[in-house]
């Protein structure tokens, strides 16, 4: 008689066991604003605090990419703020004219910009396997952005994780 028994690679993302679809992994909140801001600062936040986990089958490899966002060109007709690189930005909920630039970065000094297809950096590894990602975001206004729309500015963005 025999007995197989065939394991394939895994992972667990923010807790959640060998997903095969979207994980909640937080939400890159700015706050409220007025219209006339400079610049803004944001850590992702979520359930677990200001990062997210991968942990993946022993010794198989895995990289956590920024796959893209909602919110592609062409821009909307009317942004404020400085364009990162690459451009991204949230769009007003009510008008999708209008929008607003912002950048994400996975290290604090938020030097260079993630741009979509760049891998992830961890932030630390506190134990084999298990990487931990922590994302920041950035809009830098100049304090007269009169021509902005007051409303709620929206995006979403897609992270993969390939093992």
């Amino acid at each position: 008689m025999n007995v197989n028994l065939v394991l394939t690679t895994a992972c667990i993302v923010n807790g959640t066991n060998a997903p095969t679809g979207p994980v909640a992994l937080g939400i890159l909140d700015f706050g409220a604003h007025g219209t006339t801001f400079n610049t803004l600062q944001a850590t992702l936040s979520n359930n677990g605090g200001s990062s997210f986990t991968v942990a993946c089958s022993t010794g198989d490899p895995f990289t956590v990419i920024l796959a893209s966002s909602t919110n592609q060109p062409p821009a909307p007709t009317t942004v404020v703020g400085t364009a990162g690189n690459p451009p991204r930005y949230v769009k007003n909920t009510s008008d999708s004219t209008k929008g607003v630039y912002y950048s994400v970065y996975d290290a604090a000094a938020m030097t260079t910009a993630l741009a979509n297809g760049d891998t992830i950096t961890p932030a630390s590894t506190p134990s084999p396997g298990t990487n931990t990602y922590t994302l920041y975001g950035k809009i830098v206004g100049d304090g007269t952005n009169t021509g902005i729309t007051a409303g709620t500015y929206t995006d979403v963005l897609t992270i993969n994780i390939n093992y």
